[in-house]
């Protein structure tokens, strides 16, 4: 009887040591939290994961005070390691921790509040009215400094470095910029 159940015990190991191990080929799927913050006064939440593997798509929701609420996630460009998820219609999340899950994977976090933010400005892609685009607002939790170069991911042209400047001036080899008001951030300053 002994050897009976040892024999049984040792044959579902060796099946699972067989039929366990993904095929050659086959590439594991994770996603990891980078950061989760609350852009300006609008109180929408924004997490932002780094992921590995092939994904079709990318849904998730977040639990906020025993409420539920779903999330809208953007992988661009599809090739992207970078997903950036946005709550909407949901209560400012800032300064609490929350439970957000992405497509099965489950994170415990603190949200921050960022209270800097200032638009992004770049050339459209692909060029088609020559004038510059508003891409949305990129914000710190620190008051940006004029000059201050920040690695920032936008449509089209994915991570790429914008420098922080304000009403007017003068920038490096590149000349004089558009005055876009108080702060903002553009490509290729010096």
């Amino acid at each position: 009887m002994k050897r009976k159940i040892i024999s049984i015990v040792l044959l579902v190991l060796v099946a699972t040591l067989v039929f366990g191990v993904l095929p050659a080929g086959a590439k594991a799927r994770r996603i990891g939290l980078i950061s989760a913050k609350v852009e300006g006064n609008e109180g929408s939440t924004v997490f932002a994961f780094n992921v590995w593997g092939d994904f079709d798509k990318f849904t998730g929701w977040v639990r906020f005070h025993g409420e539920v609420y779903n999330l809208r996630c953007n992988q661009n460009p599809r090739d992207s390691k970078l997903v950036f998820c946005r709550t909407y219609d949901a209560p400012n999340m800032a300064n609490q921790t929350v439970q957000v899950v992405v497509n099965g994977f489950s994170f415990d976090t603190f949200v921050k509040h960022t209270d800097f933010c200032n638009p992004v400005y770049d050339w459209p892609w692909p060029a088609a009215n020559g004038s510059w685009v508003d891409y949305g607002n990129f914000c710190t939790e620190d008051r940006p400094q004029i000059g201050d170069l920040e690695l920032i991911t936008i449509p089209n042209y994915g991570m790429s470095g914008y420098w922080y400047l304000a009403e007017g001036g003068f920038c490096g080899p590149a000349g004089s910029w558009n005055d876009y008001g108080p702060g903002f951030y553009y490509p290729s300053c010096f």
